[in-house]
């Protein structure tokens, strides 16, 4: 009978060590990241070989590839057309339209998830959820969790991949800690599904607003409160350093009237357009010049313009108020005042229909800088740590160029990801713990199945996920999580992973067995030569690097046992030798947990 080789998690940690080590051995520390705290984990990223471009396209524009997927494998992407440039933008091009996509397996298990709050309506969600539960704070966080459920499925099973990566960058940029107040869990699908999902490929100026005027985001930023000279800063700070100037350029405590910030030149979009009604505007001179950055009389000046701002929650003691969860402008709360806003002067009025408000999201949103922020960002989601700037620049012209247009976002996705930076840069980017764990079930092809008719399951699942150091959706701090892969790399981090990946592929019946993939089924090849290439190309479509790493893999197919000292243990099975169904059925699992704890799995 064929022994155990257990990976258990001592061996894994070695094992892990192992590779690392011999990856580390070839590669180049970054002189700016050369320092004490990110030498050893840095270097485990270091440069490797330029993969081929559909490795580059499926690991940063999905969540890594999905072998046999017609949509998302290596194969299929190689058929997208005759060369790499050709592929590439075909099959961006296929995904930036994901209403084209037919989605019927990833449809097939969001209906068998048991989901029941992902299409309800605002206010059934605000009623069903927090205004008639009686203080039961399973049914207040339920649309939470299934919005975070939806999140795995997608995830893993979506062939509209860009959409998903695009969908958690979006969150991400405009962060919500789900559980932060009940008002938020409540209505946090409602959030997710009704918000920003759907503008992550559309209009900028149009999301800046949705997600200003949305429960999550006014209760989380305490804008709710904001009222008079009682004004609350907490939305109107974020909203300038996160979601429109970014931190970049802000310029401290200036007195805007004695010590102004340079003017650059600024138009608004014309009147009328499809996507854009300037009646705010009604009345008062558009400016032509602009303040090239923000002071903190700014965020004031703003959070004034965005009083009265509120949902029409319980404090029904106020008149018109009727507690039905709803965005509601309440005139009473607005302050009249006059108003200073990035250098542009708000003359006093009623403060009927929002006008303060929406002219600040205007001037925020179509401020120059703006574009190249929020082009930063993207770039550095999608191609590199340390975006290049011209790369930046072009994006943020075209970001401007389609300001108005109803899919201006899209635009600026398929300029970045068609450009010559995208296409030579690799191994700049880690995976971070959702890609990491998402990118693996789709490797060894294992859909997420669990639901909320398996509560043991969902429980152990998160529990230990979380413990990674990214619980999605609950990050308190507004910035959203880091996108660089130094907050990534740490040892906890890496341990934790790998302890998860192995549950996964051991699929341990008091974790999450369901989980458990048939890879024996996916297997190709009974020698620990044939099957451990084999599955490097399945995984990785690309070599190891170094080619030292496939050699461990291999000895784990050979017959290294588990046990701590397993270095130099003599193989049962020489490279080429033929093993039995019983070995291959007992090594595989070991040998394909460890490809996915490798460093080579970590790079995009």
């Amino acid at each position: 009978m064929e022994p155990s080789v257990e990976l258990n998690r001592r061996t894994a940690i070695k094992l892990g060590a192992a590779l690392a080590a011999a990856s580390a051995a070839g590669a180049a520390l970054p002189a700016q990241t050369a320092t004490p705290a990110t030498q050893v984990l840095a270097r485990t990223v270091g440069n490797p070989p330029l993969p081929p471009l559909g490795v580059i396209a499926l690991n940063r524009l999905a969540f890594g590839p999905r072998p046999g997927d017609a949509k998302t494998s290596l194969e299929a992407l190689n058929g997208f057309g005759a060369d790499d440039d050709a592929r590439l933008q075909n099959w961006v091009d296929d995904q930036l339209n994901p209403a084209g996509i037919a989605d019927v397996e990833c449809e097939g298990l969001l209906a068998a998830a048991n989901l029941a709050t992902l299409g309800k309506t605002l206010t059934q969600a605000w009623n069903d959820h927090y205004k008639n539960i009686n203080g039961n704070y399973d049914i207040r966080i339920r649309p939470f969790e299934e919005a975070r459920l939806a999140a795995f499925i997608r995830a893993t099973a979506s062939r509209r991949q860009l959409s998903e990566v695009l969908s958690d960058f979006w969150f991400n940029h405009f962060n919500v800690a789900g559980l932060d107040y009940g008002g938020i869990s409540a209505t946090f699908a409602h959030y997710v599904h009704q918000v920003i999902r759907p503008h992550i490929l559309g209009n900028f100026r149009q999301m800046l607003e949705a997600v200003a005027k949305s429960p999550a985001m006014q209760f989380y930023l305490d804008n709710n409160s904001s009222q008079g000279s009682n004004f609350n800063e907490n939305y109107a700070r974020e909203l300038c350093e996160l979601h429109t100037l970014g931190a970049e350029n802000y310029y401290g405590v200036r007195d805007p009237f004695n010590d102004p910030l340079p003017k650059i030149a600024f138009t608004l979009p014309a009147a009328n357009l499809p996507i854009y009604d300037d009646a705010h505007w009604s009345g008062f001179t558009k400016p032509t010049q602009i303040s090239e950055g923000y002071i903190d009389n700014d965020v004031y000046e703003i959070a004034r313009c965005l009083t009265g701002w509120r949902v029409n929650d319980d404090r029904t003691w106020y008149e018109g108020i009727t507690n039905t969860g709803e965005f509601q402008y309440f005139d009473g709360w607005h302050d009249r005042a006059q108003k200073l806003v990035l250098g542009v002067g708000f003359s006093p009025n009623s403060g009927s229909n929002m006008v303060d408000g929406l002219k600040a999201l205007d001037l925020v949103a179509f401020h120059p800088r703006t574009a190249n922020f929020i082009c930063r960002k993207l770039v550095r989601r999608l191609v590199n740590d340390d975006p290049p700037q011209s790369l930046v620049e072009s994006a943020a012209a075209v970001f401007i160029a389609h300001r108005t247009a109803p899919d201006q976002i899209k635009h600026v996705v398929r300029h970045i990801v068609l450009s010559t930076e995208f296409k030579t840069t690799w191994g700049q980017k880690a995976k971070r713990p959702f890609d990491l764990i998402i990118s693996a079930l789709r490797a060894a092809n294992q859909p997420f199945t669990l639901n909320f008719g398996v509560e043991n399951q969902m429980g152990n699942f998160f529990w230990t996920y979380q413990a990674l150091g990214q619980p999605l959706f609950e990050r308190r701090p507004p910035d959203g999580f880091s996108d660089k892969r130094e907050s990534w790399l740490g040892t906890n981090t890496q341990v934790r992973a790998w302890t998860l990946i192995n549950y996964i592929i051991e699929g341990f019946n008091w974790a999450f067995p369901n989980l458990k993939p048939d890879l024996l089924s996916q297997n190709n090849g009974n020698t620990p030569a044939a099957i451990t290439d084999f599955w490097i190309n399945r995984i990785l479509g690309r070599p190891m690097h170094p080619t030292a790493n496939r050699d461990i893999l291999m000895g784990i197919m050979q017959g290294w046992t588990a046990d701590p000292e397993w270095m130099g243990e003599t193989p049962v099975y020489g490279p080429n030798a033929v093993m039995t169904s019983e070995a291959i059925a007992n090594r595989l699992p070991r040998m394909v947990a460890l490809l996915l704890m490798s460093p080579d799995f970590l790079y995009k």
